[in-house]
């Protein structure tokens, strides 16, 4: 039961930093503020529930694929922007995940995962897109973000290693 309850809430914490994430790189949506909430509610509840009956990674792959790209048709039409912002979050989501996974669990196919680990693996999505959100803004300058790309390197070596 606990599994479920820290499923939701991390669910319904990355529906969030998606929204932030969406409206980072695609500006304001074109739809009114109530249809967004439904949408994203939708996305929430269909996500959520194949991920509980169904806990297969090709699966939560498809349906989130799917979902982001659903929502971002919503900010714009443009299909560039579309599949710009859904493959930028999957990169994003699939990198926080790996990291995690390969530092603090044993992962096996058609198992679910640590529900604390996924909590955290979106608190550090959330982290990336405040970065992203400050890079877009130019309040972080790149020869900043060069400097410490190496650092970054450095640091995941040791996750690629496993």
């Amino acid at each position: 039961m606990t599994d479920v309850i820290l499923c939701a809430a991390s669910n319904l914490f990355r529906m969030y930093v998606i929204g932030r994430f969406m409206k980072v790189l695609l500006g304001e949506p074109r739809v009114s503020r109530g249809t967004l909430l439904s949408v994203y509610g939708i996305f929430y509840a269909v996500n959520t529930a194949l991920y509980l009956l169904l806990p297969l990674s090709w699966v939560n792959l498809l349906c989130n694929l799917a979902g982001l790209s659903f929502l971002a048709f919503f900010y714009t039409k443009s299909a560039k922007s579309i599949c710009f912002a859904v493959v930028s979050y999957a990169v994003i989501g699939m990198a926080c995940e790996y990291i995690l996974m390969a530092l603090f669990a044993d992962y096996e196919g058609g198992k679910t995962l640590n529900q604390i680990l996924q909590m955290v693996s979106v608190l550090l999505s959330l982290v990336f897109e405040l970065l992203a959100e400050r890079i877009i803004k130019k309040e972080i300058p790149a020869a900043c973000i060069m400097r410490y790309c190496c650092w970054c390197r450095l640091a995941a070596l040791p996750s690629i290693s496993f």
